[in-house]
């Protein structure tokens, strides 16, 4: 279940649990789920999981394996949404507002301790004064009596409600013998026991609502009673302060109102914040960049406290606001890139900017004391390289393709291809997240195909073909979208000659569907739906067999002769349908499974037995 967006006449896919959005080829379209399942690519090219989160290209092909249903995209999934940042705040309530959190933080996670920094602890407080009748006015009241030693005879419930989940707390109370339950349904009570327990990090459910009741029996009593509740809050969504003057605006939709607002901070002066970066090294600002397999370089900003520069974000924006970066890739924390310790950040591939577009960053520094600077002055550039290549098709096995009609004008072309849908170009054996896998093995071939001048190329052996442009000094574009190659087709080269008496062998060959790594509920990560070959013999002499798995043709002519030989290479897939109501809530129910013919092919030959 993800989040989408509909314009422009499709669906674009905005992920702010995992904090991304990834591109088309084009740098500037933001994909939706379906474009993903089709591509995994998509996603490697991309980054996942914010800005906290170092690079890791194992981490994005695993995530690329969550999405794999190809059928139609309909319905949706109801989400929480009584949440309200509104609230009511009765005498003797407050919400306090924290930037810091407690140790270790507390959150609605497994492991609120991965990203401290993230996590804010705020505090829902409820005091009520029962010296005052209005106290009453807050809880529902039964048979209770005020006395000066306190509340006797009877059961108060409170309804405890915040816009923040709820994550621990403490209840303090004045009194003897009063009986404390907690209920979140108002239905089913239990006793209170540990207070912070109740809202212990990890829990199956985010609390934002509870009811408290309070039983007064016998010479019970209470005097007073304070309700705390530690709150998660996100730094984001915080009111901001900056050195200097700040104003705030306090509303709210009370006819009558006595409120009290307090601010409290505390000043950091221990260190100054490093200055801002002087200049742009590479591309300088208002130049060119050759290329988009870029290596951004800058000034290194002085420190007024002569303390160390640990880190830098980095952002780059083809808006010269710089309101929000192009896509994850060029939102970055170096210290979580390879480029770490150092005024740089190189770009993972080519590909990720798009030639003759101008493009806008600047930067920031971090000293040795956690104190972050000013940004820099907003740099601007202009890419001058070629784009991928467009239209790709085939014809009677040449693959064709057009020159992107902007940016450089390409010199050449590179070919790449592979089984695997959803492949990344590599001219090196590279690794593959396979995850529970037996058949395929790491390292993967290099998949690059061959070199040319031309807009086409005589092509066979793979399914799925990339193209790649390159300029006149050698600067490459990002790949284009895949084309599939029709399948099976039997590119081996027959074994035409064999010799009276002698054992002979040919090894027949035909391209198939890898598929992509995906993952199905209950199982591993797998590469689900490599699609299996059968070959047979349709026609050919006594003495030669095929091994309808493996494709080998073999046996040993007795006599000299010409024979006439046909083999047939056919390919089947498995259709799963699954239960759409189900699959919305991230289960699956197979209704029924399939085979369906991919294809067939033949090849036929002669085998000239000599004696």
């Amino acid at each position: 279940c993800i989040s989408q967006v509909f314009y422009d006449g499709k669906w674009h896919m905005y992920d702010g649990d995992l904090k991304a959005a990834y591109l088309h080829r084009d740098n500037e379209t933001v994909v939706g789920e379906q474009d993903i399942v089709r591509d995994h690519d998509l996603i490697k090219r991309g980054h996942s999981q914010g800005i906290l989160q170092p690079v890791n290209r194992g981490a994005e092909e695993w995530l690329a394996g969550t999405y794999g249903f190809e059928a139609e995209v309909k319905g949706d999934r109801g989400a929480y949404r009584d949440g309200s940042l509104k609230m009511t705040l009765r005498p003797g309530e407050a919400l306090v507002w924290r930037w810091g959190h407690l140790n270790p933080p507390k959150a609605h996670s497994a492991n609120p301790q991965l990203y401290p920094d993230t996590v804010c602890n705020g505090l829902w407080e409820y005091r009520p004064d029962f010296a005052k009748e209005t106290w009453r006015k807050g809880a529902v009241v039964e048979g209770v009596k005020s006395t000066p030693a306190g509340l006797t005879e009877g059961t108060i419930t409170w309804t405890m409600k915040a816009p923040y989940v709820m994550v621990g707390g403490q209840l303090v109370s004045e009194g003897q013998g009063a009986e404390f339950q907690i209920s979140w349904d108002g239905k089913t009570w239990a006793p209170v026991g540990d207070f912070d327990k109740q809202f212990a990090s990890g829990g199956k459910h985010a609390r934002y609502v509870y009811q408290l009741r309070c039983r007064l029996a016998g010479t019970a009593t209470l005097k007073s009673l304070a309700i705390v509740n530690d709150l998660q809050m996100a730094p984001l969504l915080l009111p901001e302060m900056g050195v200097g003057k700040n104003a705030f605006t306090y509303t709210d939709e009370s006819t009558s109102r006595k409120v009290r607002v307090t601010h409290d901070w505390v000043e950091r002066s221990a260190s100054k914040p490093p200055a801002a970066s002087p200049g742009a090294v590479y591309p300088p600002d208002k130049g060119e960049a050759a290329g988009t397999d870029i290596a951004f370089k800058w000034t290194p900003p002085s420190d007024p406290d002569g303390d160390k520069i640990t880190d830098y974000q980095f952002e780059l924006s083809n808006r010269a606001d710089l309101r929000w970066p192009l896509s994850m890739s060029f939102f970055k924390m170096i210290s979580k890139t390879p480029d770490a310790g150092n005024a740089r950040y190189t770009l993972p591939e080519p590909g990720l900017l798009t030639g003759d577009k101008k493009y806008y960053w600047h930067v920031r520094a971090k000293d040795a004391k956690g104190v972050w600077g000013p940004w820099s002055a907003t740099w601007s550039f202009t890419v001058k390289a070629p784009n991928y290549p467009v239209e790709l098709s085939m014809e009677s096995g040449t693959l064709r393709w057009k020159p992107n009609p902007a940016g450089k004008k390409p010199a050449l072309y590179r070919v790449y291809g592979s089984d695997e849908k959803g492949f990344s170009v590599s001219d090196q054996p590279y690794n593959v997240f396979v995850g529970a896998n037996q058949e395929l093995k790491n390292p993967f071939p290099a998949n690059f195909v061959a070199e040319t001048k031309s807009t086409e190329l005589a092509v066979s052996g793979r399914t799925y073909y990339r193209v790649v442009a390159v300029d006149e000094a050698g600067k490459r574009s990002g790949p284009s979208d895949y084309f599939v190659a029709p399948r099976p087709t039997i590119f081996s080269v027959p074994e035409a000659k064999a010799k009276a008496g002698a054992p002979y062998q040919y090894a027949v060959r035909a391209n198939r569907s890898l598929g992509q790594m995906t993952f199905r509920q209950g199982n591993a990560a797998n590469f689900w739906d490599i699609e299996k070959l059968r070959f047979a013999l349709a026609k050919g002499p006594d003495w030669l067999k095929i091994d309808a798995e493996t494709g080998l043709l073999s046996g040993t002519p007795p006599a000299a002769g010409a024979f006439e030989v046909e083999v047939t290479a056919t390919l089947d897939r498995e259709v799963r349908k699954l239960d759409h109501d189900t699959l919305i809530w991230g289960n699956e129910k197979v209704v029924s499974t399939a085979v369906e013919r991919v294809g067939t092919a033949t090849q036929r030959f002669t085998i000239a037995v000599a004696k």
